[in-house]
């Protein structure tokens, strides 16, 4: 009986270690600009280096914190959308209640300026 706890023990330990070291990865902007190219409509047809400025601050992975950055980076892709599905500057900024600078700098790829 303890050989079988000391193992079950052992393998808890490895699955902890594994699962840390893929967090840790999956928590790196650049691996996770290559997964928003791939699985994100709002990113796709962009390359990894254009999307790594819309990861603000410091991704959290196995935790789920509500705050502004990942407001910003859902207005961010909402921004994207509606603009693919043929909404202008103005009418997002007006959906949005943004200004229309804030909509532009986003579809222009430059840095999320919600405030």
């Amino acid at each position: 009986m303890n050989k079988e706890l000391k193992n079950a023990v052992e393998a808890a330990d490895a699955k902890a270690q594994y699962d840390e070291c893929a967090k840790r990865l999956l928590g790196q902007k650049s691996i996770l600009s290559y997964i928003f190219a791939h699985t994100i409509e709002a990113f796709q047809g962009m390359k990894p280096k254009e999307i790594i400025p819309y990861i603000e601050g410091e991704p959290y992975i196995g935790e789920a914190p509500v705050g502004e950055r990942g407001i910003t980076v859902g207005e961010a892709i909402l921004v994207k959308t509606m603009n693919k599905n043929g909404f202008t500057a103005e009418q997002i900024a007006a959906a949005a209640d943004k200004d229309v600078e804030e909509v532009e700098a986003i579809l222009a790829g430059g840095e999320p300026v919600f405030a």
